[in-house]
């Protein structure tokens, strides 16, 4: 009997391990004014977190799964932080400053760095605290990558330049200028998983420049990948790099080896954020304006359209604690 009761226990914990240790989407929904939560291993829908009154563009993740901080892109935004265990705020609304755009989490969880187009600013916060500072950068500053030790993290203005940051003194170190005017819109960026290079969108054409982390200045020749791509994934073998262009309405798929173009594959009416699983054999993109999420397969490319949402606009991947508060799947918008 003891011995029963023993592997039940230990069945019961590899069980909450398991589950722990499970990715699921996070999907920040404008249309819903929420977040909406999915379980990549049936794909169904698990949770829905509404935001109060409030309009969520952005989202992003803790690595320990343990908080997702949404962004509302409005002129009156906030930040909200979500306890995942509950799925709720785990305190009123961070007030910043107004227009706050993309919010990143460093790999060791200790940073949210916010961007601020409009103040030509970001915002770094220590996740033990939740109190922002401010950074001064260049003209519209839209996207922040870090370095995989978190010291340095780099950020895309419109004005065609870097800032790289260093993280423990909030102060900018260096200015890469990538030679090109981001008329249009600003671009994106991803780094290497070894950290020795960044590529950039040039958001006014249809390449991408790359940048030697050590040096901190351009390597090679812009690679053209078509459209004009917004968001670039690096694949977690560091195999492929995936550009993904909303006007377009493709993912350009690149070789890390040779930087050359693979193929391109037509997706969506107007993609707008995407990320990739962890063992890299899906990618997941969010289209506002399609009302729904694309899943990509890595081995042949294939894809398949996930419906019911009404305004998804920014994705990411995480764990999360437990679902014995979550409930299963749910009618769309």
């Amino acid at each position: 009997m003891k011995r029963f009761v023993l592997n039940c226990a230990v069945l019961f914990l590899f069980s909450v391990v398991a589950v722990q240790a499970a990715p699921f989407a996070y999907i920040a929904d404008a249309g819903f004014n929420g977040i909406t939560v999915i379980d990549l291993a049936t794909r169904k829908r698990q949770a829905r977190i509404p935001i109060p009154n409030e309009e969520p563009f952005y989202v992003a993740v803790t690595p320990d799964g343990k908080r997702a901080y949404v962004t509302d892109y409005g002129y009156e935004g906030g930040i909200w932080v979500i306890d995942t265990l509950t799925m709720q705020p785990v305190e009123p609304r961070i007030s910043v400053d107004s227009g706050p755009g993309r919010t990143v989490i460093s790999p060791d969880g200790k940073y949210a760095y916010t961007v601020y187009p409009t103040l030509n600013e970001v915002t770094s916060m220590p996740t033990a605290t939740n109190s922002p500072t401010k950074i001064t950068l260049g003209v519209n500053p839209c996207d922040v990558v870090f370095t995989p030790d978190s010291a340095r993290a780099y950020v895309v203005n419109r004005d065609a330049t870097v800032s790289v940051i260093n993280t423990a003194t909030n102060a900018v170190a260096n200015t890469i200028s990538i030679g090109t005017t981001n008329y249009y819109d600003c671009g994106g960026m991803a780094i290497t998983p070894d950290g020795s290079r960044l590529y950039v969108t040039r958001y006014d054409s249809d390449k991408v420049s790359i940048i030697d982390t050590a040096s901190n200045t351009l390597v090679g020749s812009p690679i053209t990948v078509g459209g004009r791509p917004a968001r670039i994934r690096v694949a977690p073998d560091n195999s492929r790099v995936y550009f993904l262009s909303a006007d377009g309405a493709s993912l350009a798929v690149v070789s890390r080896t040779t930087n050359s173009l693979l193929l391109t594959i037509p997706i969506g009416v107007y993609p707008s954020e995407m990320t990739i699983k962890p063992d890299g054999s899906e990618i997941y993109v969010a289209d506002s304006d399609d009302n729904a999420v694309w899943v990509i397969k890595t081995t042949d490319y294939s894809s398949s359209r996930l419906a019911g949402f009404c305004a998804p606009y920014d994705i990411t991947i995480g764990p999360i604690a437990t679902t014995d508060q979550l409930f299963a799947d749910s009618l769309g918008c």
